[in-house]
């Protein structure tokens, strides 16, 4: 049952015949009955009662009354559908928001999710001024998200309630990674995982295609709607120990993804690729010899070569009926494909000049990200944080592994023009990141700016940095982080030497009063993997094994 958010009874105010909120939000028309509307009694809904008229002139702040909590809930759900959605829907994501949509209609958990989640989603979207202190707004939206929680702890014993839950679990997980709590959304998408683990364990294991011959509709909303959002969201917290075992497709005995069909979607092209990244980001995670990670990650590579083959089949076959908007998601599976294919290439490699090779590669991804960018350039103006893998990631590779200096600042101006977080990247944040990387490893150049016209002319591997350690400066300031950097100067030595910066990012995500973190809390940082959380003093007793960029 849901929560008595609103009180029947107003005798202060004069009632407004306007419908309650329940009927507003369902389109149809309300009796007006008070204290609660028979159409939502008699249907066995709640009535979240009627919304208060506004003012006609401003006057004093005055303390809330249920009547004001009410307009605060309907003004959220507003927001939510006309900004929120679309925003955080992306290329791929529209389906899953409008169910999130269509739940909130009828589900109290999922109401006052996305009632928080939307007034977060505004707060972080106004200006704010340095040193302001937390909006009502936030606390309204800590309110709800809270109430949602203990809604949902209600709902959590019963097992026909598990897609709900796990519905709740990723909405919670956008709160939190908008908030800027990386362990909080790691918490949340762990338990979405757990749910969605031990329902398989009594429907069974996909063993068909993704998005093929489901034998229910209950199991084909969980696998097609909820899955793909946790599977993405289990790589985007794999930097802070979360471990990543959760597939799509069929996997052979080397967790390796079978692709049976051919692909009918773009949808189901970039499932195909998530598959194969949470393999290699599994991979990276083992505790195994040498040789066995090689030979896995040789399957890894050949799993691609075959995922890009039923691509280019795909993009031939359906290709010219395709919207824009097609055109443009299509693009962003290119950039995944394209980041991923270098990151198995390098491998197991242990020198950083591995990743001078692929020069071709980090063009290609350069000329994807500007034609996103500028295909899309009216939406990405207003919208700030995106709920989905973008091409923060794809940036990160060149920004810090591509060392030719003038496609390095290509990348580095392109995260600054995304301008943009997305889960828990934060564009401003790397682009400070890697601005001041390159920094140091251009040091002894002479004109680091220029076109360098052979591998002899970059950076030496003495130079290059490793491995980074970034956190908010303590105490907290706003903006500033401490950077921690690690390489080998005396190479081929193992020995690691390390130094710390302080360094600025302005326009970057403000550390949020409530929860001050970094989305580069952990290292390894983003798309660097191992197991657990790695601390400095575990950097310096092993080698990295596997680095994958997606």
């Amino acid at each position: 049952m849901g929560e008595n958010i609103v009180k029947p009874t107003r005798t202060s105010k004069k009632k407004v015949r306007t419908g309650c909120i329940t009927c507003k939000i369902r389109r149809i028309k309300c009796d007006e009955s008070k204290p609660a509307c028979l159409r939502c009694t008699r249907t066995g809904r709640k009535c979240d009662g009627y919304a208060s008229s506004p003012a006609p002139t401003a006057g004093p702040v005055v303390p809330a009354k249920p009547g004001k909590m009410a307009s605060k809930e309907g003004r959220a759900q507003e927001f939510f559908y006309q900004k929120t959605v679309p925003e955080l829907s992306g290329f791929f994501g529209r389906s899953f928001w409008n169910t999130v949509l269509q739940f909130s209609l009828t589900e109290p958990a999922i109401r006052h999710a996305t009632i928080a989640l939307a007034t977060l989603h505004e707060e972080h979207s106004s200006p704010m001024t340095a040193n302001m202190q937390p909006r009502d707004n936030l606390k309204f939206a800590i309110q709800s998200y809270n109430r949602s929680i203990g809604t949902v702890l209600k709902r959590a014993s019963d097992p026909t309630s598990m897609p709900l839950v796990a519905l709740a679990s990723i909405v919670f997980t956008c709160f939190e990674c908008l908030l800027g709590d990386p362990k909080a959304a790691a918490a949340h998408v762990a338990s979405g995982i757990g749910l969605l683990k031990m329902w398989r364990e009594k429907s069974g294991q996909p063993i068909c295609s993704w998005g093929q011959n489901y034998r229910s509709f209950e199991l084909s909303f969980v696998e097609t709607h909820l899955a793909p959002v946790l599977c993405t969201l289990s790589l985007c917290v794999a930097e802070f120990g979360s471990p990543v075992d959760l597939y799509l497709n069929p996997v052979d005995f080397n967790s390796c993804p079978i692709f049976g069909e051919p692909f009918r979607e773009l949808s189901e092209s970039r499932v195909g690729l998530i598959d194969i990244i949470t393999a290699a980001v599994r991979l990276g995670q083992e505790d195994a010899p040498v040789f066995e990670i090689s030979v896995k990650a040789a399957g890894l590579s050949t799993a691609l070569e075959c995922w890009k083959m039923r691509f280019d089949d795909l993009v031939q076959r359906r290709g010219h009926s395709w919207s824009d908007q097609d055109q443009g998601a299509a693009d962003l599976v290119r950039v995944m494909w394209q980041s991923t294919a270098v990151g198995l290439s390098v491998g197991l490699a242990s020198n950083e000049t591995a990743w001078d090779s692929h020069k071709s590669a980090y063009e290609e991804i350069i000329r994807l990200v500007e034609s996103l960018i500028a295909r899309h350039q009216d939406a990405q103006a207003s919208a700030t944080f995106h709920f989905e893998m973008g091409i923060i990631s794809p940036l990160h590779l060149v920004a810090w592994k591509c060392r030719w200096p003038q496609l390095r600042r290509k990348g580095l101006a392109l995260l600054l023009a995304s301008s943009r977080r997305e889960c828990l990247y934060d564009a401003f944040l790397y682009h400070a990141v890697f601005s001041w990387i390159m920094t140091i490893e251009e040091d002894h150049l002479e004109s680091p700016a220029g076109e360098m016209l052979s591998l002899a002319d970059l950076p030496p591997e003495q130079a290059r940095i490793h491995h980074f350690f970034c956190e908010p400066a303590l105490p907290a300031t706003e903006n500033v982080y401490s950077l921690t950097v690690f390489s080998k100067p005396n190479w081929p030595e193992a020995m690691w030497c390390s130094r710390t910066e302080y360094i600025d990012a302005p326009g970057g995500a403000r550390p949020s009063s409530l929860s001050p973190t970094s989305p580069l809390s952990r290292l390894p940082v983003v798309n660097l993997f191992r197991t657990g959380p790695v601390s400095k003093e575990l950097l310096q007793q092993r080698e990295p094994q596997l680095i994958v960029y997606f």
